[in-house]
């Protein structure tokens, strides 16, 4: 995320309410930046930075700052 927001805020994202299984809140994302066109290569870098966090929080982090969340 940068100071200006998510990377892809054209692509929205209701998060909330949804079970916090980082997996799945993965699923969703990488399914509304494919709807929304994202390219594959962003899609699997921001996949990898997921995959790579330290914690569940590190994920979200990652995830918001991809996409627009709410």
């Amino acid at each position: 995320m940068t100071a200006d927001g998510p990377k892809f805020p054209h692509v929205h994202v209701k998060l909330t309410g949804t079970d916090s299984n980082t997996f799945l809140l993965l699923g969703k994302v990488t399914q509304a930046m494919r709807r929304a066109g994202v390219d594959v290569a962003d899609i699997t870098e921001m996949e990898e930075a997921v995959f790579s966090s330290d914690s569940p929080d590190a994920a979200l982090r990652v995830l918001m700052g991809t996409v627009t969340v709410s």
